[in-house]
């Protein structure tokens, strides 16, 4: 039920305080090397300019710092199917954020959107659509 809403609820988000336009985000799946890896959220989007970017998800209830950490090196894995120069915006969603997610989200330049916590405040459009992920 936490994926359902993150995949409503984040294209408006993502609009409305990033600057993005989101159509949809789905689960995806991704074969690297022998390994298959699974997004909870995956979807293209274009920033204020009109460029390309891609948005990786992932959604867990409850958002620890080592949730973080792991879903960052899933997600550098993944860089390697993207294709050369694509850029991808990493984004956490759930219901809580220890402070330790919080921290690791802003050290590694991630968006972490929670009801109940404010990284997501600090992140402005220039940070989120600038910055190169992976």
């Amino acid at each position: 039920m936490v994926e359902d809403v993150a995949r409503s609820m984040l294209p408006l988000w993502l609009g409305k305080h990033v600057g993005l336009k989101v159509d949809s985000l789905d689960r995806a799946f991704f074969q690297v090397g022998d390994k298959v890896l699974e997004v909870d959220l995956y979807g293209e989007a274009l920033d204020s300019t009109g460029s390309k970017l891609v948005i990786i998800g992932e959604v867990k209830s409850r958002i620890h710092g080592v949730d973080i950490k792991t879903f960052h090196e899933k997600a550098a894995n993944l860089a390697s199917t993207l294709g050369e120069g694509r850029r991808a915006l990493l984004v956490v969603s759930g219901l809580y954020a220890h402070p330790t997610a919080i921290v690791e989200a802003e050290r590694r330049g991630m968006i972490l959107v929670t009801p109940y916590n404010t990284l997501w405040a600090k992140v402005t459009r220039e940070h989120a659509t600038q910055k190169r992920i992976i």
